[in-house]
């Protein structure tokens, strides 16, 4: 039987945690024959969304403060060597390329401490269960992936991990490195960046054999277009988590320069100031339509995608890995402004939308979007078939996790943890 053990934030809890995984899990649980999920922070709520038959959701049992502090000493005395060797060559690596300070050695111990708490955790959750040979598939390269690569030293599975954007480019945390690394690229037997940029990131910046694979991600196959349906207003979407790397806020400034008439703003997404950009929207917002929907589940914006006609797609985040949401606007032959950062010039170009300097130059970004929706319907049509031409050819869910599902298959099983 193939087995896969799959290391998530979230998913299935919730409904914005890991959401691009809805539509991976599907493929997925055709090519293995049982498929294991660790949730590592589930929701207080035991309810999740809906996942194959083939799966399941195991726990890791919370533990208290100073019932960490017990099991870190024990793993600590019982891999005193494995341990003091691989903190030893990660300050060093630290000290070579920034210099070493008080924070940056605590931040390499924290993390250090968490991913052997969750190697002890899954190893437990495995045990307990009786999961025999699987491969581990950690979502993210992140402490999972670390705790993965301390079990590869550990007990010799096999691991692999995605890398995205806040766990793969380095200046996206909050002491501009990401800790073990190197550790984790020389250890886990494939790494999957989702966009090319991400796989050129890695090779520009560190060292490692030919275990990178680009894997990109996709969405389905949309139910419905309605391009050529009469529309009386301009209809601008944007969807993303609401914090200060997404720059929302400045689709509201971007939509206070515009000249064009009756355009209405909608916003999909929550976060941590969701409410500051409320307020901000109302005091700006005074001749311009707009909603802010906040959280809502995948499938309620596809709907809304094809009962209506979306004239543009904004994104002007200052950081992406490759946006799922662009994607799936793009399936829905809607064109795309967005940021020039991380992956995305490999989904957005000038025959299906624009692409901007990530310095944002807010009055120039508002007359390409006026220029655009003054266009002629044929020409805008060309940039929608062109949109949707790039979702059925490089980001289609069918196609790519599919691929995906297939080599994470068959790699070859050689011991069991």
């Amino acid at each position: 039987m193939k087995k896969l053990v799959l290391i998530t934030n979230g998913f299935p809890y919730g409904i914005v945690n890991e959401t691009f995984l809805e539509e991976e899990i599907g493929y997925l649980s055709k090519k293995f024959d049982e498929i294991t999920i660790i949730a590592r922070t589930p929701c207080k709520s035991q309810e999740h969304r809906s996942i194959p038959l083939n799966c399941k959701v195991l726990h890791i049992s919370p533990t208290s403060s100073i019932q960490e502090w017990f099991i870190l000493l024990w793993l600590g005395a019982r891999n005193f060597f494995f341990i003091s060797q691989l903190v030893a060559t990660d300050l060093k690596n630290c000290y070579k390329r920034f210099g070493i300070s008080a924070k940056r050695m605590k931040f390499i111990l924290h993390t250090c401490a968490k991913a052997l708490l969750l190697s002890d955790q899954i190893t437990k959750i495995i045990d307990a269960d009786k999961i025999n040979e699987p491969i581990y598939y950690s979502y993210w390269l992140d402490t999972s992936s670390l705790a993965l690569s301390i079990l590869v030293n550990k007990k010799n599975i096999i691991a692999i991990a995605r890398a995205h954007r806040g766990d793969l480019y380095e200046e996206t945390s909050p002491f501009g490195f990401h800790p073990f690394r190197q550790f984790v690229l020389d250890t886990l037997e494939r790494i999957y960046p989702i966009s090319v940029s991400g796989k050129e990131y890695l090779e520009d910046n560190f060292t490692f054999d030919s275990n990178l694979v680009v894997s990109r991600l996709g969405v389905n196959d949309p139910q419905a277009h309605i391009a050529n349906k009469q529309y009386e207003e301009n209809i601008i979407v944007s969807c993303s988590y609401v914090s200060n790397i997404k720059r929302v806020d400045k689709i509201i400034e971007v939509l206070e320069n515009l000249k064009t008439k009756s355009i209405k703003w909608i916003h999909f997404g929550d976060g941590p100031i969701y409410k500051k950009l409320n307020k901000l929207a109302q005091k700006k917002l005074i001749n311009i339509k707009y909603e802010l929907k906040g959280s809502v589940e995948n499938t309620q914006i596809h709907t809304f995608y094809e009962q209506n006609h979306i004239s543009l797609f904004v994104n002007l985040s200052t950081s992406e890995g490759i946006p799922v949401s662009i994607m799936e606007a793009m399936s829905h032959q809607i064109p795309t402004l967005a940021t020039n950062v991380g992956g995305v010039s490999e989904l957005v170009d000038d025959t299906n939308g624009f692409l901007v300097s990530p310095d944002l130059d807010i009055k120039m970004i508002a007359k390409k979007i006026d220029t655009y929706l003054n266009l002629d319907e044929s020409i805008q049509q060309e940039y929608r078939e062109a949109a949707y031409l790039k979702w059925k050819l490089e980001y289609r869910a069918s196609t790519n996790y599919d691929k995906f599902a297939s080599q994470i298959s068959s790699i070859q099983i050689t011991s069991e943890i």
